[in-house]
């Protein structure tokens, strides 16, 4: 979308250009207009003027043809020289004129031209412009909705995430005995927090190994609940990457969460569960 009103913009900018220049051809012709206007009327009214004196010229000399006969061969020659004179000069002035009024009627087609073309561009203009009305207001609908989309996700994940925290902590106090709070905040990037009345505020980078076990365990056996109705709990390889503190912290969490599931299964190498587990099946290579 924003690639597409980039170009209408710039097809904006060009038939602005465009429309400059043509209304400074435009007001040059309309100028020349006005004076075609003014001077039209005055050249048609001499043309016919000059028509008409023609014709009674012929008239008068079909008249003075009938008064010739008693007149001399150098009279004659005379006046019709003068006659001849006369109507040259009106022949003249009349083809000066009827070229004038070609012109100007040329001019006056050429301005409807001029005037025809400007209607147009200026027609394009309002549709590039009514087309980025629409792309804009587009753009703002989406805008608002992609902000309505992003409250509605932080929302959930706040409520999500306050359920999870609960259910976490109930879970956390069951299996260790311990008064304390699991924290895990939408606000802070999903940060981890353990609160208690003695030791406070702590992150969960900040935890003990067995503090770590507990805590991520407890929010895990929080998610499954929430997530599933089953009261399943399958572990793959629990205790890589875990010191013998955190293993043996692992093994007695894990006993307490069979308490609360009606299944746990673990899939380990370690026999550090050996203890807890009711059934053991081995696998041999």
């Amino acid at each position: 979308v924003s690639k597409e009103l980039e170009k209408l913009r710039v097809d904006l900018q060009k038939k602005e250009s465009e429309m400059g220049e043509l209304e400074d051809v435009y007001r040059k012709y309309v100028g020349i207009l006005e004076k075609i206007k003014d001077g039209y009327p005055m050249k048609k009214r001499r043309y016919e003027e000059l028509k008409k004196r023609y014709e009674k010229m012929k008239k008068e000399l079909e008249y003075e043809r009938s008064k010739l006969k008693g007149l001399t061969k150098a009279q004659l020659e005379e006046m019709l020289g003068k006659l001849k004179t006369e109507k040259d000069n009106l022949e003249k002035e009349m083809e000066g004129i009827l070229g004038e009024l070609g012109k100007m009627e040329q001019m006056m087609e050429n301005l409807k031209d001029q005037v025809e073309r400007k209607r147009k561009r200026m027609n394009e203009k309002k549709e590039v412009e009514g087309m980025m009305k629409k792309i804009e207001i587009k753009m703002n609908m989406m805008k608002e909705l992609g902000e309505g989309v992003k409250k509605l996700i932080n929302h959930v994940g706040r409520e999500i995430t306050l359920k999870l925290s609960k259910m976490a902590t109930k879970i956390h106090s069951e299996i260790t005995g311990k008064n304390e709070e699991i924290q895990w905040r939408s606000n802070e990037n999903y940060r981890v927090y353990l609160v208690s009345a003695d030791k406070g505020e702590r992150e969960f980078n900040m935890l003990s190994g067995g503090e770590q076990v507990s805590v991520a365990l407890s929010l895990r056996l929080a998610m499954a609940e929430f997530l599933t109705e089953n009261r399943l709990l399958i572990l793959d390889e629990p205790t890589i990457n875990l010191d013998k503190e955190r293993k043996e912290m692992l093994a007695q969490v894990i006993g307490e969460i069979g308490k609360r599931m009606d299944q746990v299964i673990l899939v380990t190498h370690d026999d550090i569960f050996e203890s807890i587990a009711s059934k053991r099946i081995e696998v041999g290579v």
